[in-house]
């Protein structure tokens, strides 16, 4: 597995990957969640799990926007199970981080699929302008000489 210092995705170096997680320290469990061989791992479980909840395909998501669902899910769980090995400690996490990826990409994915029927359905033909009538008839003149 690759690190992410190694990426040249994020453009950033792994002392900036750690401040911007809270001043954290190096760790193998955030080495390996945050590699690049990891977020394909994610990539594919969330197109599996789009497919699987809509029956439809997916491409590959924004890295950087799977990388803020990512650094949120790491902050957020809190996996200090030092009892459990580390792979499934990233795999908890990889589930998590699929899950909050699936709430943020669904609902877009629906509101999209109702533009596009929008777009592509007839326009509907407006109604005629509504006509002021009161009690003693119509006010306006008929002409104007």
């Amino acid at each position: 597995m690759s690190n992410l210092a190694d990426n040249k995705i994020f453009n950033i170096n792994k002392k900036s990957l750690y401040r911007c997680i809270e001043n954290r320290e190096p760790t193998i469990l955030g080495d390996s969640f945050f590699s690049k061989y990891n977020m394909g791992i994610i990539q594919a479980g969330l197109k599996s799990e789009i497919k699987r909840l809509t029956n439809k395909d997916i491409g590959f998501q924004s890295e950087w926007e799977i990388f803020k669902i990512m650094r949120f899910v790491f902050l957020e769980s809190r996996i200090n199970d030092y009892t459990a090995d580390l792979h499934t400690q990233i795999l908890k996490l990889n589930t998590v981080t699929i899950k909050e990826a699936v709430k943020a990409t669904v609902p877009d994915m629906l509101m999209f699929d109702k533009f596009q029927y929008d777009v592509l359905r007839n326009p509907v033909p407006m109604l005629p302008n509504p006509i002021f009538v009161s009690q003693k008839g119509n006010k306006i003149k008929k002409s104007f000489n």
